[in-house]
């Protein structure tokens, strides 16, 4: 990786974008961020992806088991998408048998195999670590296929019918894909962004070129019929952040009306939360319980302005933080709040609970509040 120059990229960016950081703070902390950024894109570019990354994706595709033959073939279909991305991979990706010989090997604490069945080693609240150290390898990778991830999620937000014949408009697409991009926006340092509509049609052209999507006679988006499987993928991806996100949003629904949630205790309450409703199994991947991304979520709700920071006047018995998270007015409402759920709701892999049932969720959480 070619280092970089602290001083030429200052001095390039200040000219640029006409900054002046010597006056103001809030372009030395621009200058500060876009370096970081930088960092982290030549990063991406040059981070060699490891076998153990590949399998443990194919990996928690499977979670309740695959065979060595069918973990092979997807780990070589894998192996054939990063190549089209442009990849880097090492000699052991030439072939499929040794990437998952030694992916297996090295994810050996985490995967257990019986009779040729490769399966995530977990035991109900004892081996939960193991998800999160396989979604961490597998977190290696997303940068490849992260904005192809988010328009695939936002694919089933129009139903199954829509996806086979009817097909679905571009542009309500987009309107779809921006709203998945905003939301978990906190969550990825994209180097080639979606940021406009012409940024959209470039990604979803080579989605249509690799035959992941196809396009109708009305100029409509389909899943091509060889495609299921490349969707599947990208959809494993990006459903476990969107899964904490809901969790996060069910959670603060929770205070309305004016109710208040200690600042130094929301992330445990909401990983708490999270932990119950995947015992329960209304939500699907335990790496949604991650107190990093449940931080993002609350930082990206607070950001949108659907909560606030406050500072309690007076202390209540129980109470030692007088600094507290509430709603902001605009979202102290029943109907705002179900709006945005509904909305979100639309966007994950399954919605278990229908929308009226959302008292049942919620109730367990009144008390503490």
């Amino acid at each position: 990786i070619e280092p970089i120059s602290f001083k030429s990229y200052v001095q390039e960016i200040i000219v640029r974008e006409n900054l002046n950081p010597m006056l103001s703070q809030a372009d030395q902390k621009l200058i500060t961020s876009r370096l970081g950024d930088e960092i982290i894109h030549r990063l991406s570019r040059n981070l060699i992806i490891m076998p153990t990354s590949i399998c443990a994706s194919v990996l928690l595709m499977h979670r309740k088991g695959i065979s060595e033959d069918e973990l092979t073939k997807q780990v070589d279909l894998l192996i054939s998408m990063l190549r089209l991305r442009k990849a880097i991979l090492p000699a052991a990706c030439n072939n499929p048998k040794i990437c998952v010989t030694k992916g297996t090997f090295h994810l050996n604490e985490t995967v257990g195999k019986k009779k040729e069945i490769f399966e995530p080693r977990v035991k109900p609240k004892v081996d939960y670590k193991n998800i999160l150290l396989l979604s961490y390898y597998r977190n290696n990778l997303i940068h490849h296929f992260i904005n192809e991830a988010f328009i695939s999620c936002s694919l089933f937000e129009f139903g199954q019918s829509n996806l086979g014949t009817e097909g679905i408009d571009k542009k309500d697409l987009w309107e779809k894909v921006q709203f998945v991009n905003h939301l978990l926006r906190n969550e990825f340092v994209i180097e080639k962004e979606m940021r406009t509509y012409e940024d959209f049609e470039a990604v979803l052209n080579f989605m249509i070129q690799t035959n992941t999507l196809a396009e109708t006679a009305d100029d409509k988006v389909v899943i091509h019929p060889e495609g299921e499987n490349q969707i599947n993928y990208l959809n494993s991806l990006v459903w476990p952040f969107i899964d904490t996100y809901w969790v996060t949003f069910v959670f603060i629904f929770s205070l309305v009306p004016s109710k208040f949630v200690q600042e130094g205790k929301i992330l445990e309450k909401i990983q708490w939360f999270a932990e119950s409703l995947y015992e329960d199994q209304i939500i699907t991947f335990y790496e949604s319980c991650s107190q990093e991304i449940i931080k993002n979520s609350v930082s990206t709700y607070y950001s949108d302005g659907i909560i606030v920071k406050k500072k309690l006047e007076t202390i209540s018995d129980g109470v030692r933080d007088p600094n507290v998270y509430t709603l902001s007015d605009e979202y102290n409402s029943e109907d705002k709040m179900q709006q945005f759920f509904e909305k979100l709701s639309q966007f994950r892999k399954s919605t278990l609970v229908k929308t009226n049932s959302m008292g049942n969720i919620r109730n367990p959480l009144l008390s503490d509040f």
